[in-house]
């Protein structure tokens, strides 16, 4: 994405932000416009990482992204060769997506009732999705039923059991009754409901929660998310982990090697880890 993109990307989100009510001062204005700014390399990250640990690429695939919002990701997937279908509930975004990226088909559509006859898709994606609907199961079917028999769906989860919660960056939150949470959220964090209305409409998962979920219809694998921690995996450095860049280079290539997600997805550490890729293969229910 060359500089002059980038700018125009950027004033086109400060502007989304202002229009929801957010100033610059906000303690959250910052991580929002980081995450939604962020959109192409998490998306590169994603199809590497696709290529590299599950073996599998998006070429000559159709390819079905949940929860778009801009569609980053639905165009990357289009540039490497595959049939892309970018959806999402808020049309804001991908209004913005079809500005900046046009080449995939965007629809305004909920991922809970796919507009798709069933066995379609080669490859389906649901990047942080998951945190935002609340009827897991229902999705969990919604997108089996639309995958080919083959299918992988891969998707990018936060751990409801670490303790920073990423939506509102406060300790614990995730821990509380809803209400509660929303007492604490409103005296700590009050930007946090210029987006959304109640922390009712977050609906993190466990490790536990997402395999018995999902483990109905797919052969489940996790991996703790540390390739944000690798240069091979990290495509730039507003994509990578802060932690990470303490690293030493060697630590870092150690942990983005095969090896270590086998390692780390058999430990204990998978559990507490701050968020998952999980590749999700199709199985007969």
């Amino acid at each position: 994405m060359n500089g002059g993109i980038a700018q125009s990307l950027r004033r086109a989100y400060e502007s989304h932000l202002e229009s929801l009510g957010f100033s610059k001062e906000d303690p959250l204005y910052p991580l929002f416009l980081r995450y939604f700014l962020d959109g192409v390399n998490r998306g590169r990250y994603i199809i590497e990482f696709l290529r590299e640990f599950v073996e599998a690429d998006v070429s000559g695939k159709i390819v079905l992204e949940c929860g778009c919002g801009d569609g980053s990701l639905s165009m990357l997937a289009s540039e490497s060769g595959g049939f892309a279908v970018g959806l999402d509930v808020e049309e804001k975004t991908l209004m913005i997506g079809k500005q900046f990226w046009g080449s995939p088909n965007f629809i305004v559509a909920d991922a809970l009732h796919l507009p798709f006859r069933s066995g379609v898709f080669d490859i389906i994606f649901a990047v942080d999705l998951m945190d935002h609907v609340k009827d897991h199961n229902r999705l969990s079917l919604e997108v089996w039923r639309a995958m080919k028999g083959e299918g992988i769906l891969l998707l990018k989860i936060a751990n409801r059991a670490f303790p920073l919660e990423p939506h509102t960056l406060l300790v614990g939150i995730s821990f509380l009754p809803r209400m509660l949470a929303d007492v604490f959220i409103n005296l700590l964090r009050k930007d946090f409901f210029k987006y959304y209305s109640s922390y009712k409409d977050i609906s993190l998962m466990t490790y536990w929660e997402v395999s018995r979920v999902l483990g109905e219809g797919f052969h489940v694998r996790f991996v703790p998310n540390v390739g944000r921690l690798v240069p091979s995996l990290s495509t730039s450095a507003s994509c990578s982990d802060p932690v990470g860049n303490l690293l030493p280079n060697p630590v870092r290539r150690m942990l983005g090697s095969r090896h270590a997600f086998a390692l780390l997805n058999r430990v204990p550490f998978l559990w507490l880890v701050k968020d998952w890729l999980v590749i999700a293969k199709k199985r007969a229910r």
